[in-house]
């Protein structure tokens, strides 16, 4: 029997990287209705020395994490639709399989997250010409060297669970870093949260008993506007009102009354200088 890989290493904030790893191998089998699977994180799951009931005891939490992959995989869907031979780069990328779901056999992909989570990902999936993995913090700017971009090549850049984990002055600099590395051609997605969200984060089912909670949070993604002004809002997309139930009903009452989404998905381009 092949040895399974162990995860011991990835704690605190890292952790939280196997919650999507878990809602994309199951939401296939739990929630059909939303016409989504990912063969490949049901694979990577297998070889891990992971319990999955650890993360999966909240359906809610599957589905959410399900719903979120699909916004995303639909902006690069997107993106890549215009621009075949392009490169996108995922920024705490965890054990994502996005590359495996969206190739169209022109694009290239990179993932990049700290040494000790790349270690593992390596021993599951393997790198190709097109698919490369950076071990290292998505903070320390210097993965734009690395990435390989091709002169005024466009790049899609998508950060999926990672931002809210950190405070502002953190999130504004790696995008101030990102703006002045990158003239022309880049998307930048990620996702959000209205600052209600951050008051009990560490109690919700997928942070809970982990040294992790969310620490930035946005009252509407239009604010970051002022953050540069070469940031253009191409729009958003939500996320909790997507899931259903009271959950769902609450969310399009709390954006009914704000203007705004409680955790969704923003979508900016650079603008030229």
């Amino acid at each position: 029997m092949e040895e399974l890989i162990s995860v011991a290493k990835i704690t605190g904030v890292s952790e939280t990287l196997l919650i999507p790893l878990v809602g994309r191998a199951m939401a296939g089998r739990l929630f059909p209705e939303l016409g989504f699977s990912d063969p490949a994180a049901a694979a990577v799951l297998s070889k891990l020395n992971f319990d999955p009931a650890r993360l999966a005891g909240s359906k809610e939490v599957v589905k959410g994490a399900a719903i979120r992959v699909m916004i995303f995989d639909g902006m690069a869907r997107e993106f890549f639709a215009g621009r075949p031979d392009a490169l996108g780069v995922s920024l705490g990328a965890g054990f994502g399989t996005r590359f495996q779901r969206i190739d169209n056999g022109r694009l290239r992909w990179a993932d990049i997250d700290l040494p000790e989570v790349i270690e593992a990902k390596k021993k599951v999936l393997a790198e190709t010409e097109r698919y490369r993995m950076l071990g290292q913090s998505a903070f320390d700017a210097s993965w734009l060297q690395k990435i390989g971009r091709r002169a005024a090549e466009p790049i899609l850049i998508v950060s999926e669970g990672v931002f809210l984990y950190f405070d502002a002055g953190q999130v504004k600099q790696l995008i101030d870093r990102i703006i002045d590395a990158c003239p022309v051609g880049v998307e930048l997605s990620f996702d959000y949260c209205h600052p209600i969200l951050t008051r009990n984060s560490r109690e919700l089912t997928e942070v809970k008993g982990k040294e992790a909670g969310f620490k930035w949070a946005v009252k509407n993604p239009k604010d970051l506007l002022q953050w540069n002004r070469r940031l253009m809002l191409l729009g958003t997309e939500p996320i909790t009102e997507r899931l259903g139930g009271v959950t769902g009903a609450m969310a399009k009452l709390f954006r009914w009354l704000t203007g705004t989404h409680v955790y969704g998905v923003a979508r900016f381009k650079i603008q030229p200088k």
